[in-house]
């Protein structure tokens, strides 16, 4: 899960930058959602701001797309609740930011989001789901056609299918994987995938 471990690190430097610097995301996201549009931009801002999400100089300006405002604060929102083992809240916020996300149609963007809600339904225990969201990220991963995502999103959802008992629908999967892998030359992820193969 290389994508999604990257995430994950990065969104606990988020969460401790925040803490540090005293802002209250919690609060300020109940008064982002209760906010007009352009009370919202200025409390996303501020969510955004001190360089609270590092290397990232994002800035809404007033005239933002409500669109990409809301689907960039609510998916980080979930991010941020992940993070903090609430996955209720998460699949929450997730589910408020991917209607917009696939409205906005920025197919990179929408299969870094969707690989979040595959995660969250696993820690909730709704296989099924998450292995429709983990599948709807293989898909845009094919259609990207960038072999090391889709070898990472394969392993994803054969781990998945193991935890769910479904080893017939994994070792497809993992099958699969191996044959990408096998053409990168990464000897360690292959083995990575060769110990997911094992177990199924």
């Amino acid at each position: 899960m290389k994508r999604f471990t990257f995430t994950l690190v990065y969104v606990m430097v988020v969460a401790l930058a925040m803490a540090a610097s005293g802002v209250d995301i919690e609060e300020n996201l109940k008064r982002y959602d209760l906010a007009s549009n352009s009370e919202r931009v200025t409390i996303a801002n501020l969510l955004f701001s001190n360089n609270l999400i590092p290397d990232t100089t994002l800035h809404f300006e007033k005239n933002v797309n409500p669109d990409y405002l809301e689907a960039t604060v609510t998916y980080w929102a979930a991010e941020y609740f992940y993070d903090k083992s609430q996955y209720d809240r998460a699949a929450i916020y997730l589910n408020r930011s991917l209607p917009l996300q696939r409205k906005l149609n920025n197919e990179s963007e929408l299969a870094d989001c969707i690989n979040l809600p595959g995660d969250t339904y696993i820690r909730l225990g709704d296989f099924a789901t998450a292995i429709k969201y983990q599948e709807e990220c293989l898909k845009l991963d094919q259609k990207s056609g960038d072999k090391k995502l889709i070898s990472s999103s394969l392993n994803n959802i054969a781990a998945t299918c193991l935890t769910a008992g479904l080893p017939g629908q994994g070792e497809k999967h993992i099958t699969e994987a191996i044959k990408i892998e096998r053409t990168l030359n990464r000897p360690g992820i292959l083995a990575i995938r060769l110990g997911m193969a094992s177990e199924i």
